[in-house]
């Protein structure tokens, strides 16, 4: 069935040029196919020749893929709303021309993509937050004063968006700034609606597992789950198997003496249903990966992230206990003061693997599947009221000349 919407024959090109495998490629892709097809709006997607988007995406009469190139320029089309992932202004791609009557929409789907931080040095704000908020009022003040100009710009033209809470209370804790009326578009995943198929647990063996990347702040919470799942597994007559499924393990494996280990390659995001052969009793994930574990009926645990070491005394929640679309909390700002012990845990996805399976899926059919999220997305975005034009008269596009400076000496 064709819905209309309130885009006044609008065009939408999400803009992302990727080469690798990424959760925001994925959900362009996902929401520009979804749109095209099944509502009365032209759509374009901007990436690489050999992108992620252009090697995947499955194009329709209303579905264009426009190839972004870093020698030549690229036109976009006029009367239409731009969606980027919020970036600082002069990290948009250089080589895109907007056409006439362009409005700009931001969905931040990064705690820290509006955060002023010198160049190179993302790491040291990301660990250090007092340390980065003190820089970005003293070395990057006109860095951050740009950015709380552009911020406050997007407010007051209804044309930004929060993935989630984390998204928010980050952006508002690094920039001292608060976010009167803040609107969420919770980032949803595809994946069938019919029921998925039913597997039978071990109950000699608990099996989990980890979806995801292992680098850098996924690391410490790897390291918590492992730490505290060896420690069960040392006081249980079971065995414990534990799967990561991951393009590379950056962390040491050898003090978790009392968990088998296996290693299973990357899956694709149309290969996914693998994931039900190995009949785990809980996947451990964060993001789109405890989207996709969820839907496909394994119950699953959402964690939450962190550059420093996370304490013994951390708890875990199962995703259905998330709140304000959370797909993991920054606990640099957000303070997590509920869950469940990993002891909790084992018990809860041995004893009640039913109720937690059944209660992982319809969560995320509720809160996160992209069919069920496009009308509001269009909704939201069609109320955008910022003006390429206006946002040029205001040098809200405009390049920082210190943020120049410090990126030729990186």
């Amino acid at each position: 069935m064709i819905t209309k919407t309130k885009l006044e024959n609008k065009e939408l090109i999400f803009i992302f040029p990727y080469k690798g495998i990424g959760g925001v490629s994925t959900l362009f892709m996902n929401m520009a196919e979804i749109i095209s097809r099944e509502y009365d709006t032209k759509v374009s997607v901007v990436d690489y020749k050999n992108g992620y988007i252009s090697k995947n995406i499955d194009l329709n009469p209303n579905l264009q893929l426009l190839t972004y190139s870093e020698k030549e320029n690229l036109k976009l089309p006029s009367n239409s709303v731009a969606i980027f992932q919020s970036m600082t202004p002069w990290s948009i791609f250089p080589n895109l021309s907007f056409g006439d009557e362009t409005k700009f929409f931001y969905w931040n789907l990064h705690p820290m993509n509006l955060i002023p931080m010198l160049p190179g040095f993302r790491w040291l704000t990301e660990k250090h937050p007092t340390l980065g908020r003190l820089i970005s009022k003293s070395l990057l003040f006109s860095y951050r004063s740009r950015i709380l100009k552009l911020l406050s710009y997007l407010e007051n033209k209804q044309s930004i968006c929060f993935m989630d809470i984390t998204n928010l209370e980050t952006t508002q804790a690094y920039l001292d700034y608060e976010i009167k009326d803040p609107k969420f578009l919770p980032i949803g995943i595809m994946g069938s609606i019919d029921p998925p198929l039913k597997y039978d647990i071990d109950s000699s063996v608990f099996r989990s597992g980890w979806l995801g990347r292992s680098t850098g702040f996924k690391n410490t919470i790897l390291i918590r789950v492992l730490r505290d799942l060896d420690k069960v597994a040392k006081n249980s007559i079971k065995d414990f198997v534990f799967y990561l499924i991951s393009d590379s393990v950056d962390i040491n494996l050898n003090p978790y003496k009392n968990l088998n280990f296996e290693f299973i390659d990357p899956i694709s995001p149309k290969e996914l249903e693998t994931m039900l052969e190995y009949k785990m009793n809980v996947m451990f994930a964060m993001g789109t990966s405890a989207f996709e574990a969820a839907v496909r009926g394994i119950p699953t645990v959402l964690l939450d992230f962190s550059y420093k070491r996370i304490p013994p005394s951390y708890l875990y929640k199962m995703i259905f206990e998330a709140d304000s679309y959370s797909a993991g909390n920054f606990l640099e700002v957000s303070k997590v003061i509920y869950g469940k012990t990993m002891k909790e845990i084992v018990s809860l996805t041995s004893d009640d693997f039913d109720q937690m399976s059944n209660l992982s899926r319809e969560f995320i059919l509720s809160n996160h599947y992209i069919p069920n999220l496009c009308e509001n997305f269009l909704e939201v975005v069609a109320n955008s009221k910022s003006d390429i034009d206006e946002m040029k008269e205001l040098g809200l596009l405009r390049s920082d000349l210190l943020y120049d400076v410090l990126n030729k000496f990186r």
